[in-house]
């Protein structure tokens, strides 16, 4: 998808929309007007420009009553508040309450076309950001309308500190979206550390996520690093979280809230600088295991919950992931596969896709 950046401009001075509206569609920009508050606000929800150039002084909703409704509805919205020499102060003022910045009238076209193209740019920079983790995921799981979901869903948690839980069945790439939230969160630049908590242990599972010092215990000839060590400055990603035993629960929501830790054997307080990411197949706090999962540490993980659905439930994705795989295949077999018969298509789109 193409980005094509927008403007909107909002003075209840009509001269000003037209002389503003002319030179920003000469440089090429799509542009809107709105001569009050009200109708500003109607155009923003329905077709959320880019760029808004907004007058301070309107008779009616004010200028800073708008932005204030506007950061209400879109938070990253760049705004330029346009304003006359007395009114500077006013200017900045709203500049700390979420403005992008202010003209002062009058200005020349060159003044307005800088401060336009400084927004467009960063604007470009975080929808190639977004493009990119959402080609990964589509590229990866298909792209039906439910993953293009999936995918906005992705791009708006990755950037914040959130803990995150991802539910799914089995197989359907709950760590393919751990991966993507990494990769595009600002922890990218190290390295994500997984623990599949369905393969360790009991007896192991505290030493594996705390570590331990020399001669903590028998056997303990030497230091070891747990997870939670190697995931400092990172992200950790807990897969089949469910399976966590109840002590090591408590141990985990002990340094959730804390913010610190201890390894095993040790004195020593480790400050915990890490993004928490769970992933888990089934209900967590009903799973019917021998040992229940903590409400309270479900509430510390799950901030915010993104749900994979079901290759059953986005057939579409399924004449996609077809050609994918047959590619993928001709490759690694040094085949020329074309595609599918009408017929063997038909019997993977009624399949139920277990697992």
């Amino acid at each position: 998808m193409k980005f094509q950046p927008s403007v909107l401009i909002v003075d209840d001075q009509k001269d000003m929309c037209w002389s503003l509206k002319q030179i920003i569609e000469k440089d090429g920009l799509q542009t809107d007007v709105a001569y009050d508050g009200l109708t500003a606000l109607k155009i923003i929800q329905e077709k959320s420009p880019d760029i808004v150039l907004l007058d301070l002084k309107m008779p009616g909703m004010s200028g800073d009553e708008v932005l204030k409704r506007i950061k209400t509805i879109d938070s990253k919205k760049r705004i330029v508040i346009i304003t006359a020499f007395s009114c500077i102060k006013d200017a900045v003022a709203l500049i700390k309450d979420g403005a992008y910045g202010y003209l002062t009238k009058p200005f020349d076209n060159v003044e307005l076309l800088t401060i336009i193209h400084k927004a467009i740019a960063e604007i470009r920079d975080e929808y190639n950001v977004i493009a990119k983790a959402q080609s990964f995921l589509l590229n990866e799981m298909g792209n039906s309308t439910k993953m293009q979901k999936l995918a906005l869903d992705v791009n708006s948690v990755a950037a914040t500190n959130f803990s995150v839980l991802i539910l799914g069945e089995t197989g359907v790439g709950k760590e393919i979206v751990a991966q993507a939230i990494h990769a595009n969160s600002l922890r990218k630049g190290k390295q994500l550390i997984a623990v599949d908590c369905g393969a360790i242990p009991e007896s192991l599972f505290e030493n594996e996520i705390f570590g331990h010092e020399k001669g903590s215990y028998t056997g303990a000839d030497q230091h070891q690093e747990g997870k939670l060590q190697l995931a400092g400055g990172s992200t950790i990603f807990f897969d089949e979280i469910s399976n966590l035993p109840s002590f090591v629960q408590s141990k985990l929501l002990r340094v959730l809230q804390e913010k610190y830790y201890y390894k095993i054997g040790g004195n020593k307080k480790n400050n915990l600088d890490i993004r928490f990411l769970s992933a888990s197949n089934q209900d967590i706090l009903n799973t019917g295991k021998q040992f229940e999962f903590r409400k309270d540490l479900y509430f510390r993980i799950a901030e915010y919950v993104i749900y994979i659905p079901p290759l059953r439930e986005r057939k579409e994705d399924i004449s996609y992931l077809v050609k994918k795989f047959i590619n993928e295949t001709n490759v690694e077999l040094k085949k020329n596969v074309h595609g599918i018969s009408e017929s063997a298509l038909k019997i993977l789109l009624s399949y139920h896709w277990p697992g």
